[in-house]
C-alpha cells in the first residue's frame, strides 16, 4: 500500500471490477482514453484482469485503486506501469497516470496520487517517468505540470496514437515534491 496525506493506494484486484466499470462506462472518462465506454460487467472483469497484469516484469509496478481516507470512497485509479510502444516492441519507458470519477475532479487527488506514483517509480530506480494524455485533455495536462513534468510535445511513439507527452526526470524529483 502507498499512503499519502489524504489517500490510500492499493493494488487493483478482481474485486475492483465494479469501480472499473463505473470509471470506464462513463463517457466523460472514456473519451480521454480513446476507447468506447464499457457497456457490461464482463468487459469490466476483463479490463480489471488486464489491469492486474499491467506491471509486467516490474514487480513493484501496477495499477492502484485510490481511496480517500477521510470518506473511505474509492475515487479512481493511479498507475505506474511499462509504457507500451506503438511499434509493439518491449516497453522501455515507464508511465504514470490516473483516471478519476468526475465527482473527484478539482480536489487535487490526481496531483497527489500522480506524485505518489512518481515517488514510487523513482524509489525503484526509474530515472525518467512519462505521462501521456489525449491532446485535448487539458485537465490531465495541468496535473502533469503541477507534478513538475515537462511537456515534450505530441508523439505517436506510445499506445499507437498521437498523444501529448510529458516527462519527469528523477533529478527533478525534489522540485516536484516540494
Amino acid at each position: 500500500m502507498i499512503v499519502t496525506e489524504r489517500l490510500d493506494l492499493r493494488r487493483i484486484d478482481t474485486a475492483d471490477a465494479e469501480l472499473v466499470f463505473d470509471l470506464f462506462s462513463d463517457p466523460e472518462i472514456a473519451r480521454w482514453t480513446s476507447v468506447q465506454p464499457m457497456t457490461s460487467m464482463d468487459e469490466a472483469h476483463q479490463r480489471t484482469t488486464y489491469f492486474m497484469g499491467r506491471g509486467g516484469a516490474l514487480e513493484w509496478a501496477g495499477i492502484y485503486v485510490v481511496r480517500e481516507r477521510a470518506t473511505g470512497s474509492d475515487l479512481g485509479i493511479a498507475l505506474v506501469v511499462p509504457l507500451p510502444l506503438s511499434s509493439g516492441e518491449a516497453p522501455t519507458d515507464v508511465e504514470i497516470g490516473w483516471h478519476f470519477r468526475p465527482s473527484a475532479w478539482g480536489n487535487g487527488f490526481a496531483t497527489e496520487s500522480g506524485l505518489a506514483m512518481a515517488q514510487h517509480g523513482f524509489a525503484h530506480g526509474v530515472e525518467h517517468l512519462y505521462a501521456v494524455t489525449h491532446p485535448d485533455n487539458f485537465r490531465s495536462q495541468a496535473v502533469c505540470r503541477r507534478i513538475g513534468m515537462s511537456d515534450i510535445g505530441v508523439t505517436d511513439k506510445w499506445h499507437g496514437q498521437p498523444l501529448r507527452s510529458f516527462r519527469l526526470d528523477q533529478d527533478r524529483r525534489s522540485s516536484a515534491t516540494s
